[in-house]
C-alpha cells in the first residue's frame, strides 16, 4: 500500500521547506540535501503532492562544451531520508520520476541515473534515462525504480534510506565535437510499505 508521509523534524544541509501529509505507518524524521547539484543555498523547494515528496530545483545542470572545466559535466544530489515505520512495517522507494530539460547537439548525450540504497548496506538499485542529441525539448524519466528490484528496509534495524540522482553530460562514440546542457527540474518521490514477515 501507498504510505503518506508525515513530517516529524526537518534538518537539512540545503533548505527545504515542507508540509506535513497524513499521518499513516512511516514517517519522515529528518531530510538532507547534498552534492554539486543541490548545494547549500540553491534554492531547492519541495512539496507534498498526493502522497509524494515532490523536489524542485533550481541549479540542478550538467553543461559541456569548448571552454567549459570537465566537472561541469557532472553534477549530482544525495537525498537522505531518516524514516521511522510502526513496529512490524517495512518500507521502500516504490517510485522515483524526473522531469527536467535538454538541449544537446549532434554527437552528445544526457545520462540521468538514480540509485538507492540503505545507510550501511552494500545493496543498490536503480536505473538511468539516455537522451541522444540532437535534441532540444523536455524530458520526463518514467519510473527510475524496478519495484521487482526494490529494496526494503530491515525490520530490526533503523537506517536512513539514501537517493543519489546525478545528471551528466557526454560525447557519443566517435564524436568530433560536442556540447549541451541537461537541467533536472524536479524529483517525485513515493514510498510503498508492507507488513514485516
Amino acid at each position: 500500500m501507498k504510505a503518506l508521509l508525515q513530517v516529524v523534524a526537518l534538518s537539512l544541509v540545503s533548505s527545504v521547506a515542507m508540509a506535513a501529509a497524513d499521518v499513516s505507518t512511516v514517517r519522515v524524521e529528518k531530510v538532507s540535501l547534498n552534492g554539486t547539484g543541490c548545494p547549500q543555498g540553491s534554492g531547492v523547494s519541495s512539496r507534498w503532492e498526493q502522497g509524494e515528496l515532490v523536489l524542485s530545483f533550481v541549479d540542478f545542470a550538467a553543461t559541456r562544451g569548448t571552454g567549459l572545466p570537465l566537472s561541469a559535466s557532472r553534477k549530482n544530489c544525495v537525498l537522505t531520508l531518516s524514516i521511522a515505520a510502526d513496529e512490524g512495517i517495512s518500507f521502500t522507494l516504490g517510485h522515483v520520476s524526473a522531469t527536467g530539460y535538454a538541449v544537446l547537439n549532434a554527437g552528445t548525450q544526457a545520462v540521468l541515473n538514480s540509485q538507492y540504497y540503505f545507510q550501511g548496506q552494500a545493496a543498490s538499485t536503480g536505473s538511468s534515462l539516455t537522451i541522444q542529441g540532437p535534441y532540444a525539448d523536455s524530458f520526463s524519466s518514467g519510473d527510475l525504480v524496478q519495484y521487482a528490484q526494490a529494496l526494503w528496509s530491515s525490520c530490526s534495524v533503523k537506517r536512513a534510506l539514501n537517493l543519489n540522482t546525478s545528471v551528466r553530460v557526454t560525447p557519443v562514440a566517435g564524436a568530433q565535437t560536442i556540447g549541451g546542457e541537461v537541467l533536472l527540474e524536479e524529483l517525485r518521490l513515493g514510498i510503498e510499505t508492507k507488513a514485516c514477515p
